[in-house]
């Protein structure tokens, strides 16, 4: 509540509090504590304490780790966490390496073409765009749609959004011949579901 009403040093001395007081009481990787921590790093990053963030989320993966397993659902979240704060500080061989690590975990959890697997290989894509490599990501992104399409259906939502981020990357590899249809897909298909006034589709058009 604190951290919502803008309150952010306070919400942050509360947060340490309960974490001092559920380590000593249950132990530092009881479910709670690590949830908690969790919680507080997401506030971190708010706060622009990247550093600390970056700290806190390799602690509560090491626990959870420990405590549940590493394709537990819980570590697997905390670890897609700690890649897109990974990718917002512009480490991008590290956060390569956990989206690796993740999309491993949910592909033997939930399977290869589950939502949450193609998402985070989406995810993933643009990490190796960032890195340029754009003919490995391009290999993804066109996986990820068929994965998508197969699952979700050619109009749903996610599967727009990486036909439009492909899209994006054909562009800026000066290839708008390919792009350009993958725009007017996505722009058609997002107008219909989520309205003209996205800022893909304004993109897009």
């Amino acid at each position: 509540m604190l951290g919502k009403q803008g309150k952010l040093e306070e919400a942050g001395s509360l947060y340490r509090e309960v974490i001092e007081g559920q380590t000593a009481t249950f132990g530092a990787n009881r479910e709670d504590t690590l949830t908690t921590k969790v919680n507080y790093a997401t506030l971190l990053e708010q706060q622009g304490k990247l550093e600390e963030a970056d700290s806190l989320h390799r602690e509560v993966i090491e626990g959870q780790t420990d405590a549940f397993g590493a394709n537990h659902s819980d570590t697997l979240n905390t670890k897609m966490k700690y890649a897109a704060l990974l990718k917002h500080q512009g480490k991008l061989k590290e956060a390569d390496s956990i989206y690796q690590e993740e999309i491993e975990g949910l592909t033997e959890a939930l399977g290869a073409n589950h939502k949450h697997t193609l998402e985070t290989k989406g995810n993933y894509a643009g990490v190796l765009e960032d890195q340029g490599k754009l003919e490995d990501a391009e290999r993804l992104y066109l996986e990820v749609i068929k994965g998508l399409t197969e699952a979700l259906g050619a109009h749903c939502k996610n599967t727009l959004l990486m036909k439009f981020n492909l899209g994006n990357l054909l562009a800026n590899a000066g290839d708008t011949a390919r792009a350009w249809p993958l725009y007017e897909a996505a722009a058609a298909g997002l107008a219909a579901t989520v309205g003209k006034g996205s800022v893909h589709v304004a993109s897009a058009r």
